[in-house]
């Protein structure tokens, strides 16, 4: 379940939020869902048209890291 307190106090502070969606390696993994979820509190993918910036990150097998540490 998502947290809240998180996302409002970001709104409030005017700061972008970044979400890295982890366990996309899991057989059972529903990076979807959890982007309709996050769309119910306001936090649209940029790829339905919405501001947030969603990635699928896998820590286990470091697939789909998004931060370059260069």
């Amino acid at each position: 379940m998502p947290r809240r307190g998180g996302c409002e106090h970001a709104r409030a502070a005017s700061i972008p939020i970044v979400v890295a969606i982890n366990k996309i390696d899991k057989a059972d993994a529903n990076p979807d869902r959890v982007k309709r979820e996050l769309a119910e509190l306001g936090l649209s993918p940029e790829e339905w048209g919405g501001e947030t910036i969603f990635g699928n990150i896998s820590a286990k097998t470091g697939r789909g890291s998004m931060i370059s540490w260069d």
